[in-house]
């Protein structure tokens, strides 16, 4: 008896050392659960015929095996050669908890320790005088789990089959900003579909409403005619008729709004977290949408025939044909407002980290001047709602993609592919930065995606330029918020001088210098009790014979701000040794709360270092040699080579010059303080920062 057809009533459960044959009772016959020994590998297979729907609702019972079990191998059973373009393989063959696909027809049961086909567990639940039961529990249930950790489908879409749909709709739409609405005109089963007539008043009424949509159809059983299709404008459709189920999903994934009837490509919209509006009339809405928050059902009113499921229909499926047009255009025009917001801003969101600082500030300065920014995240860390500000939270939760796209980020590792609210922008625009004078080749090709690029300071305008990027370059100079960071005047005191490091990464970090620092500290000093070097560390990862150095201080551990503000205001000048800086964020805030800089002005540093108020040390260029393991993916980034330009080699002499100097006039700190304070507030905040960038997008 082949494996394909094991269609019966009752499933069957098939045990190496016992054929056990089981019904199903109250929905959980198939007892998996204490088959399974810990920590033992054992294989196990699953069969489930059916649609392609049923096959993805099982999914979450599937990673919730390998969940529990890690050690089983699952083989997944699927229809591999009466089915069109293998679409049941390709719907799971990336699958990354199935450990194995093979072909219904190929199983030999006795070849697994446990072999289930769960073909016919649903029927039995699924009748008008029974409550719904969701599709997704009932596999659950049969396999005796009785809550899934993760009860949303699984599905991926590659990256290559991104690039495709994104050229696809690039090639079609109206404008950057157009919505795309993706409709799925009929199921495999009639009873369940949408009648013609009505989607193509649906979609005379859409384009009437919005006139710049664009429209993916997928016709995958051609009930659109030439009648049907001549009253559309075809200009503005994709029809992708029968295509394969990967390029279907992909294509569901660039667009706005899902719209389509109770079917697989609606089950694959869930699995995508894609806001969808889903017809329906024999089958009630709860037993297919309780885990697809994103899904909005509609179906006709007053119909006691509605939720009829399987019984022959007397009534031509009026359920179907009488859903109100209007109501499911209205539907979609509600997603799509919410969907398209004016401003989308995508950094890190990681509040206590120099990037992830800066990004918070930069985005809460320009929604200070735009209404209904969204702030997105492409990094974000586990705890970054202890660090944000309360401002920070309203925007990270806003959702939808924007007209106009500001990407605050460094391109590692993306190439030339865009986040996809990027690709989705009317206009798009990226604030990025290096330390030296050559970025990696495949970060141009990203940037290049792009409409203008804005720097921090023209060293790195340069290194862009001189790399290849082609698209205009603005320098727009970063800051501080002088709220965050306040002023306060030090007072002459006999205390000993103190000077600040943040010593935040690995001490052998070679960009950070901070092994030169220190060096030149102690030529400068020796063991002097008047002068003391306060370290700033993330984790205490410094060398013995400084912790042993009895005028270091060591300060250890992962600071709020208003913490860094206070150990700021604590000390009288910030040494920052740096070989290069694409921003240079601490020195800024150094200077806000009241205290000079000691460093090299290259690159990022540039600009604070020309004011006279900062000690600015002599330095040489140097080939940028990057450290392990960052080393690799700036490498990999730039095709395999290790050519970076130049940055900084900070002098020591220099920096022990300066040192002796101020630690004769420690007077002139608290001058130099104020001066260094009243520039930045003058020359470099957020909020200029922001009033500069939306002038260069000619934002009103």
């Amino acid at each position: 008896r082949k494996a394909n057809k094991l269609s019966l009533t009752k499933s069957r459960v098939v045990n190496k050392k016992r054929d056990v044959r089981v019904r199903s009772r109250r929905g959980i016959g198939g007892s998996l659960i204490p088959s399974l020994k810990v920590n033992e590998a054992q294989h196990i297979c699953i069969h489930r015929g059916g649609g392609l729907g049923d096959n993805i609702m099982l999914l979450p019972t599937l990673r919730e095996i390998k969940h529990r079990h890690p050690n089983v191998h699952l083989t997944f059973s699927v229809d591999r050669y009466s089915t069109d373009n293998d679409i049941y393989w390709n719907l799971v063959k990336n699958v990354p908890f199935i450990d194995s696909i093979i072909c219904a027809t190929k199983v030999v049961e006795s070849n697994y320790d446990l072999y289930y086909d769960l073909s016919s567990v649903c029927i039995p639940y699924e009748r008008k005088e029974l409550p719904s039961r969701e599709r997704i529990d009932i596999f659950a249930n049969y396999l005796g789990f009785q809550k899934l950790s993760n009860p949303l489908p699984f599905y991926k879409v590659e990256p290559e089959e991104q690039a495709w749909a994104r050229a696809l709709i690039r090639r079609h739409r109206p404008k950057r900003s157009s919505p795309i609405v993706f409709l799925h005109t009929a199921s495999n089963d009639s009873k369940r579909s949408w009648h013609v007539d009505s989607q193509r008043e649906f979609l005379q009424q859409l384009y009437q409403q919005y006139p710049d949509v664009l429209v993916v159809v997928s016709d995958f059983n051609s009930v659109f005619g030439e009648k049907e299709w001549a009253a559309i404008p075809a200009s503005s459709i994709v029809n992708i008729g029968r295509a394969g189920i990967r390029e279907a999903a992909a294509l569901i994934n660039e667009s706005d709004v899902f719209v389509g009837p109770d079917s697989a490509l609606m089950h694959l919209a869930g699995a995508l977290k894609k806001e969808s509006v889903v017809l329906f009339g024999a089958i009630p809405p709860g037993a297919r949408l309780s885990y697809y928050p994103t899904h909005h059902a509609i179906a006709a009113s007053n119909l006691k025939c509605l939720g009829c499921w399987y019984e022959p229909c007397p009534y031509d499926t009026k359920c179907m044909k009488e859903i109100d047009v209007s109501e499911v255009v209205s539907a979609v025009g509600r997603l799509i407002h919410s969907v398209r917001i004016p401003f989308v801003f995508e950094s890190v969101l990681n509040p206590c980290d120099g990037y992830g600082s800066s990004a918070e500030q930069m985005a809460l300065a320009l929604s200070d001047n735009i209404d209904g920014l969204r702030y997105a995240s492409c990094n974000t860390t586990h705890d970054w709602e202890q660090f944000a500000h309360s401002k920070t939270k309203a925007l990270v939760t806003r959702k939808g993609s924007g007209n106009i796209y500001l990407g605050y980020y460094a391109p590692l590792g993306l190439g030339s592919s865009l986040y996809p609210l990027a690709s989705k922008a009317d206009s798009r625009y990226i604030y990025t930065t290096f330390e030296s004078t050559r970025v990696p080749l495949s970060w141009v090709e990203h940037v290049n995606e792009f409409d203008k690029l804005f720097v921090s300071c023209n060293t790195i305008a340069l290194a862009f330029k001189d790399t290849g990027v082609s698209i205009p370059i603005v320098v727009v100079p970063l800051g501080v918020d002088p709220l965050l960071w306040p002023y306060k005047k030090r007072e002459q005191s006999n205390r000993p001088l103190r000077l600040l490091l943040f010593a935040n990464v690995e001490w052998a970090f070679s960009r950070k210098n901070y092994a030169m620092a220190f060096n030149a500290f102690k030529e400068a000093f020796g063991d002097r009790k008047d002068v003391e070097l306060w370290l700033k560390v993330t984790h205490g990862d410094v060398p013995k014979y400084v912790l042993e150095a009895s005028n270091v201080k060591i300060i250890s551990g992962r600071f709020l701000q208003q913490q860094l503000v206070e150990l700021l205001h604590s000390v009288d000048c910030l040494l920052f040794p740096s070989k290069g800086e694409g921003f240079g964020l601490p020195p800024r805030e150094a200077m806000s709360t009241g205290i000079p800089v000691i460093a090299a002005g290259f690159a990022g540093l540039e600009p604070i270092m020309n004011a006279s108020y900062n000690y600015s040390i002599d330095y040489d260029l140097v080939d940028a040699i990057y450290d392990p393991p960052y080393d690799k993916l700036l490498i990999e980034d730039n095709y395999g080579s290790s050519d970076f330009g130049q940055w900084a080699s900070p002098s020591q002499e220099s920096l022990v010059d300066v040192l002796v100097s101020i630690a004769d006039n420690k007077n002139e700190l608290i001058d130099r303080g104020l001066s260094c304070a009243n520039w930045v507030r003058e020359n470099e905040t957020y909020a200029d920062a922001a009033d500069k960038l939306l002038a260069a997008m000619n934002y009103k």
